[in-house]
Order: C-alpha cells, then structure tokens, then sequence
C-alpha cells in the first residue's frame, strides 16, 4: 500500500509544465475533498445498508486531444453506514467502515469550463460485523475488492484559482456484493 501512495504522489507532480499551456483548469495534479452517500446490497443481507461518506482524492490528468483528457486517481472514503440485522435471535450490527481504490479516468470537454468524464478501476471496501452471542462479543472485520465504474461532471469556476467542483455517481462490484454511490468533490488543482 505504502508503494500505491509513493507512486500516485509521484504521477501528481510531474507533468505540470502541460498545465501552463492548457487553455483550462482540467490537465495536471489535482486533490480534493468529497462529501457524498454510498449505500450497499449483499445476497446475505435482506436490507442495503446506507450511509454518508466522506474522504480524499489525488490524481493527474493530461490533455491527449483538444478536449480530450486521460488521468489517473487514487480515493479513500469513511462511511457512516451501519445497520443492525438480528439472525437467529441475535443481534448482529455490521458497518461499512472505509473503501478506497484507483481509478483511471478520460473525459471529454462540454462547454467552456465543464468536463464529462468515466471512470474504471478497481476498489476495496472493508465491513466489520459484530454479535454478542451468549454473553461473548464476536467480531469479525473483511476486505473484499472488485471492479469500480463512475462518471460524472467538474466545472471550473472560470477565474483560474484551481477550484474544481464535482458531481459524481459510482458503482463497485464484490463477491455477492455492490455498493452505489453519490458524491459532491471539492478539488484543487496546481
């Protein structure tokens, strides 16, 4: 993990001297911040169990084209979702604690400060479940990964400070399992 960090920080500050020349705030490193909800289904559980979600994102984006653009981007989201099931006669509380991932990204310009872009890559989400099953408490937390799609839209607020806003849908896909979501991100690019 520490390896996938020093790499994404590596892509993000290089390549800047493309972004001088860009004609719009969308090529170079980029980070942000992102407010959202996420809510998940699994085959084992009757109920989706939804939350808000809050966390990061890093990435660099080039223009290959005019208007057209490739990056790459790492994320980490917290989640607040959390619901109780009771099985055979106890209760079992399971939260979605924390997903993150990489994602690589293209995106078409629309408009004069607006970006389409869709995402693909690959994301883990970690879920922690615990019972008090005659008296003990069990507890038992699991990674689980899979493949992970999104799109959405990022402005520019046309004063040429870096501040990008984003709206964005995603999808994730695990064994017997999948999560959507939305979210607001808040980027800064440099």
């Amino acid at each position: 993990m520490k390896k996938f960090f020093i790499t994404m920080i590596g892509i993000m500050l290089v390549g800047t001297s493309a972004n001088a020349q860009s004609s719009n705030d969308f090529s170079g490193p980029y980070i942000g911040g992102s407010i959202g909800y996420n809510s998940f289904s699994s085959d084992a559980l009757a109920e989706n169990i939804g939350g808000l979600t809050f966390g990061g994102v890093g990435g660099y984006r080039q223009e290959i084209s005019d208007g057209v653009y490739l990056g790459a981007e790492a994320f980490i989201n917290f989640s607040t979702a959390s619901k109780d099931f009771v099985v055979l006669g106890q209760t079992l509380e399971t939260e979605i604690k924390e997903s993150y991932g990489i994602a690589a990204q293209i995106g078409v310009e629309a408009g004069n400060n607006a970006l389409l872009f869709a995402n693909a890559g690959y994301g883990w989400t970690r879920i922690g479940a615990e019972a008090d099953v005659l008296g003990t408490i069990i507890s038992e937390t699991e990674s689980d990964g899979g493949f992970r799609l999104g799109a959405g839209i990022e402005t520019t607020l046309g004063n040429g400070n870096g501040i990008r806003p984003r709206l964005e849908v995603n999808w994730q896909d695990f064994d017997g399992a999948s999560s959507l979501g939305v979210a607001a991100v808040f980027l800064f690019g440099f």
